[in-house]
């Protein structure tokens, strides 16, 4: 039962009930409007209601709810005044603008309106009938229309189908032919906002064709455009592209496609030879520069190598010149006590400064850069200084001494050196541990002692441990002193390789 404003009512025989069915916003199956103006029964037991702005509903047996089609599934109108079913098993609508015939098994709709004869688009509240031959009969503002929808032919015709217009930057594109010739356009890369028109060419019910279009590489699926007979496309990028474009007559008929293929070429920073380009003159420019940086690194080599040579040959040669002329002078009987000590102080300070001087000489030489030859090195700096001491080297295996700059391998020899000097002066001690170990971003040396200790409180600013720390600071390392009066002294240092 159908009602104005109340909705539908259905009378349950079995239960004697009588159940009320409402529009739900909240539940997509309910019935869409409360305004029924027409319900039917079809061949197959399938009722339909017709509703006041709500266009047609489907009521479902089973599952006791409703299907909807409005405007937006192909209906001319969503007020429906009167549903008949043909012999085809078709349905025949009456609305407030055409006459609609919808196909329930594939869901499609066929729109008659003044321009096929009928009288009037708008039709009246339950003016339709159907006679016993399969004639309808749909009344409406100008008298009523009568029709065999077995005689109602469908045009199965493709309708033919061209471009006619092609613009770029709502301006038309200047092509070397005429559109409908063209196969291919070609655009530059700031050409990527155009527009593509086109049209059905056939006369007839012009305003029902309808359109369907795809650009490949952009689109994914065909879009449907209704009526619209323009495509647009804004900022494309650079590439091949193929427009295609179908019509359909008033009947649904589709017909075959027709294409027009389009290519946005890139800019020329953005073509692939000049990429090609661009990579190779990385390659050489990365080339160039580790050559001029080899190159450079020989040439410090080199020089580093001039310098400790000159150094060994020249000033070394002229220290240990002073330094056994001077004890050459101690062997002398007409000097005085105090020309004997200074001749002493002279040979004592040549010697040292030779000793310092040959060190220098040694890290400047670019022979002695490697891991090995350092360990050797402090070694053998160990040997000298602590003779008549037992003492213990130990050193990690794959210690990188080259990880470090020169600056920082000189100064850490230099407080290892320090350290060791300590030990021999004031420590008094019998035994001394010398450990480097390597971890995975730092080094670590210690030099520990058995000997009596001292204060830490008690160092001076001008002592070697001061002079040590202010070592360790240039190069970004931590020196770690502990030491108490009888129980010996351990010195750390800590450092990692500058980046």
């Amino acid at each position: 039962i159908g009602t104005w404003l109340q909705g539908l009512f259905k009378y349950d025989f079995q239960l004697q009930k009588v159940i009320h069915y409402l529009p739900n916003p909240n539940n997509r199956t309910s019935i869409n409007c409360n305004k029924v103006t027409f319900i039917t029964e079809d061949s197959k037991g399938n009722i339909w209601i017709a509703t006041h702005s709500g266009g047609l509903n489907k009521y479902n047996k089973s599952s006791d709810s409703f299907t909807h089609y409005t405007t937006r599934n192909g209906l001319p109108n969503d007020v429906v005044f009167g549903v008949q079913e043909d012999d085809a098993q078709n349905l025949w609508i009456s609305t407030l603008n055409g006459l609609a015939k919808f196909n329930p098994s594939n869901e499609t709709f066929r729109i008659y309106d003044q321009s096929e004869g009928i009288l009037h688009n708008q039709f009246n509240w339950r003016a339709s009938f159907k006679d016993k031959t399969g004639k309808l009969y749909f009344g409406g503002l100008k008298g009523f229309i009568v029709f065999d929808p077995s005689a109602i032919l469908i045009d199965s015709s493709k309708l033919p189908l061209a471009f006619t217009s092609f613009k770029v930057f709502d301006k038309e594109a200047t092509l070397p032919q005429s559109l409908p010739a063209t196969k291919e356009i070609v655009l530059q890369y700031f050409q990527n906002f155009f527009s593509i028109e086109y049209a059905a060419l056939d006369m007839a019910l012009p305003h029902k064709h309808k359109y369907s279009y795809m650009l490949e590489g952009v689109d994914k699926d065909w879009i449907n455009s209704g009526t619209r007979t323009t495509a647009y496309y804004t900022d494309i990028d650079p590439g091949n592209y193929k427009f295609l474009v179908k019509t359909s007559n008033a009947d649904n008929v589709w017909s075959d496609p027709i294409s027009l293929s389009i290519l946005i070429q890139p800019a020329w920073w953005m073509t692939w030879w000049f990429k090609v380009i661009i990579i190779l003159g990385l390659i050489i420019l990365a080339i160039l520069i580790y050559k001029y940086r080899v190159a450079q690194l020989l040439k410090i080599e080199r020089i580093r190598y001039n310098i400790a040579s000159d150094l060994h040959d020249e000033i070394g040669s002229n220290l240990s010149s002073i330094s056994v002329d001077g004890q050459m002078l101690m062997k002398s009987n007409s000097l005085t006590e105090y020309e004997r000590e200074l001749s002493s102080n002279i040979s004592k300070t040549a010697s040292l400064t030779l000793d310092a001087m040959r060190d220098i000489i040694w890290f400047i030489n670019p022979r002695n850069d490697e891991g090995e030859d350092i360990i050797f090195k402090m070694k053998e700096t160990a040997a000298k200084l602590l003779p008549g001491m037992e003492w213990s080297f130990t050193a990690s295996d794959g210690i990188k001494f080259d990880l470090f700059s020169l600056e920082q391998r000189r100064n850490i020899f230099l407080i290892y050196k320090e350290a060791l000097t300590n030990v021999v002066r004031h420590s008094k001690a019998a035994k001394c541990a010398i450990n480097i170990l390597n971890k995975t971003d730092e080094m670590n040396i210690s030099v520990v002692d058995n000997g009596e200790g001292f204060d830490l409180k008690s160092v001076k600013e001008n002592t070697g441990i001061l002079s040590m720390m202010k070592r360790a600071e240039k190069i970004n390392g931590k020196i770690k002193l502990e030491s108490s009066i009888g129980k010996g002294t351990s010195v750390s240092l800590s450092v990692k390789p500058k980046q």
